[in-house]
């Protein structure tokens, strides 16, 4: 029978090692102006400004970067931290077909495109019942799913629309550059 206090050395071990690891994560941005409607309260969260194209009154802080692999998709989070996404803000992108990616190259984002694009702000709007449509172009210049790969991308103007009413809710931009790191896949830490 364990002990009573192996669960928090096991969860203490696991936030030291996570910390490790988190020393080459990478570097990557999203930022822009986005109005986030209903956010907390019933009231709008606005971090509007223009001109949109060089706003930054959104920042979603990244500081966390995930690959996963299921078949031909590849699914990456760009988020601030490492929690669940339903407890954080993140841009999600998915790639249902990776031999669809061609380097150097714009490639559509959109619910019909070779790039699907989703961004959840659940971390500041944890009351919000979010629905985002994306639609832009990403420009991949290094793409691999094996460990120690390179992945980098950017978009200059992804557009973030209402996905109920279509309402234009703004313009975000970013990049992003990290190296693929293995390790065990749905693997959750607790927060100490």
């Amino acid at each position: 029978m364990p002990r009573p206090a192996q669960p928090l050395w096991f969860a203490l071990w696991a936030s030291l090692v996570l910390a490790a690891c988190g020393a080459e994560v990478g570097e990557g941005s999203v930022v822009g102006s986005l109005l986030i409607p209903l956010c907390e309260g019933g009231e709008a969260a606005d971090y509007v400004c223009t001109p949109e194209a060089t706003c930054d009154a959104f920042d979603l802080g990244v500081d966390f970067f995930a690959l996963e692999t299921l078949g031909e998709r590849v699914i990456i989070r760009l988020q601030r931290g490492g929690r669940s996404l339903g407890e954080t803000d993140g841009l999600v992108i998915d790639i249902p077909q990776r031999g669809a990616l061609t380097l150097g190259t714009p490639l559509p984002v959109g619910p019909d495109g070779p790039v699907r694009v989703g961004l959840a702000v659940h971390g500041r709007c944890p009351e919000s019942p979010q629905s985002f449509r994306l639609t832009g172009t990403v420009v991949f210049e290094a793409f691999g799913t094996a460990g120690g790969d390179r992945v980098s991308a950017a978009f200059e103007a992804l557009e973030v629309h209402d996905g109920r009413t279509d309402a234009r809710l703004g313009l975000l931009r970013g990049a992003f550059d990290f190296r693929v790191a293995k390790g065990s896949t749905r693997q959750r830490y607790v927060d100490l």
